[in-house]
C-alpha cells in the first residue's frame, strides 16, 4: 500500500511492507542522496528496532540507529508496523516510539540526516497521552501532530512496568513544535466513546 502526501514542496511517500515503513522524503537533498529511510520494530544490536536507510535500487542497506542504545531510550513494541518517519520543515526526520522513555510510555525523537545524529526530544510522562503510534503529520504551521494509543496507563503488581488498559482512555491527539521542543495535548479521549487510530 502506498500513500502520497504533498506538503509544500515536500513529497513524502510511505510504503507499507510487513512491519516496516519506508519513507521517501523527496527534497532536493534526499534526492541527491537517493535514500529511503524507515523504521523496523525487529532486530538491531539491542533487539528493540532500528532506523535504517537504503538506496532506491535496494542496495546500500545501512542501520543508522539501534533503539535502546542508551538508558531510558525509546523503542518499538515487537511487530509494530505502524510507526514511520516524517520530514519536518527544518530538514530533520521525526518519529515516535510506543515504548521506552523515563516513564516507559513512549518518546518523540529526532534524526538529523546531515550529521547522522539521533536525539530523544520528548519523554511522554503518562499524563498527556501514552504509547504513541503511527507517523507524525507535518502541518502548514511547521508543527507536528500525532496520536497516542491510550490516554493514561496502569501497572499490575507485581509488575511495575506501564501497561495499556481498557480503562486508560482511547488515546490523545498531541502537537509537537520542533522549533521550541514543546509537546502539548490537544484532545483527550479519556471520557470519549471514540477510539483514536493513527493519523
Amino acid at each position: 500500500m502506498t500513500t502520497n502526501y504533498l506538503r509544500g514542496n515536500l513529497n513524502i511517500t510511505i510504503c507499507k511492507y510487513l512491519v516496516m515503513y519506508l519513507v521517501v522524503c523527496a527534497s532536493s537533498t534526499l534526492k541527491a542522496q537517493g535514500d529511503l529511510w524507515g523504521l523496523s520494530s525487529i532486530g538491531g544490536a539491542n533487539g528493540k528496532g532500528i532506523i535504517f536507510k537504503t538506496t532506491f535500487d535496494g542496495s546500500g542497506y545501512t542501520i543508522m540507529y539501534d533503539f535502546g542504545s542508551s538508558a531510558n531510550d525509546g523503542f518499538l513494541s515487537y511487530g509494530n508496523g505502524y510507526n514511520g518517519l516524517t520530514l519536518a520543515a527544518n530538514g530533520k526526520l521525526y518519529g515516535v516510539t510506543d515504548l521506552g522513555g523515563t516513564v516507559g510510555v513512549g518518546t518523540i525523537f529526532e534524526y538529523d540526516i546531515s550529521t547522522n545524529t539521533y536525539t530523544k526530544k520528548i519523554d511522554l510522562d503518562g499524563t498527556a497521552g501514552t504509547f504513541p503510534t503511527g507517523s507524525l503529520v507535518l502541518a502548514d504551521n511547521g508543527k507536528l501532530y500525532g496520536m497516542t494509543n491510550n490516554t493514561t496507563y496502569s501497572t499490575s503488581p507485581p509488575s511495575t512496568q506501564p501497561e495499556r488498559c481498557d480503562a486508560c482512555g482511547n488515546g490523545a491527539i498531541f502537537e509537537y513544535d520542533p522549533s521550541t521542543n514543546i509537546y502539548s495535548k490537544k484532545y483527550d479521549s479519556l471520557t470519549s466513546p471514540f477510539f483514536l487510530n493513527t493519523i
